[in-house]
């Protein structure tokens, strides 16, 4: 099915579009904690420098690869349904952490990212109007893109 054969399904059918997303995290070292993913798993852990193994990226370094990661799948996605081809796409996500926001030595500093920044280069045919709009379309419509940046409710629960 294509995506724009899917679109169309989900307007016939627009309850079948809601998805629920589990994943399961397990301590397995001071820093290191085992990830389940549907059928995928991983390590996160942290820099040795901080008493981390380094055996995989920091849940910091995940969370700006998964802004990424979903800008350039949802950057594919429109550019099927806006008809702006693009050959290649590249996306660089870089984020500025104070340490001592996480640690609580200085109460003027925030515990997450203090900045974050995305750099795109796209290699298209298509007109710069074209590649203006899409990227607006992206950062509209981008799942994790407008969870960092749009207010949602998280719910944390001990479970005892």
């Amino acid at each position: 099915m294509s995506l724009k054969q899917l679109v169309e399904e989900l307007k016939k059918n627009p309850g079948v579009a809601k998805q629920s997303m589990k994943i399961k995290l397990v301590k397995s070292g001071p820093y290191q904690v085992n990830v389940k993913a549907g059928k995928h798993k991983f390590i996160l852990d942290e820099d040795k420098a901080i008493g981390g193994s380094a055996e995989g990226p920091s849940p910091a370094q995940m969370l700006l690869a998964s802004i990424g990661g979903c800008m350039l799948n949802t950057l594919s996605a429109w550019s099927q349904l806006l008809d702006t081809p693009i050959t290649a796409a590249e996306i660089n996500v870089k984020g500025t952490l104070d340490v001592q926001g996480m640690l609580g030595l200085d109460a003027n500093i925030s515990p997450g990212f203090q900045e974050i920044s995305i750099d795109i280069n796209i290699d298209s045919d298509a007109p710069p109007e074209k590649i203006h709009k899409l990227i607006e379309t992206v950062e509209k419509y981008c799942p994790v893109y407008n969870t960092i940046i749009k207010p949602v409710k998280i719910l944390v629960n001990l479970k005892e």
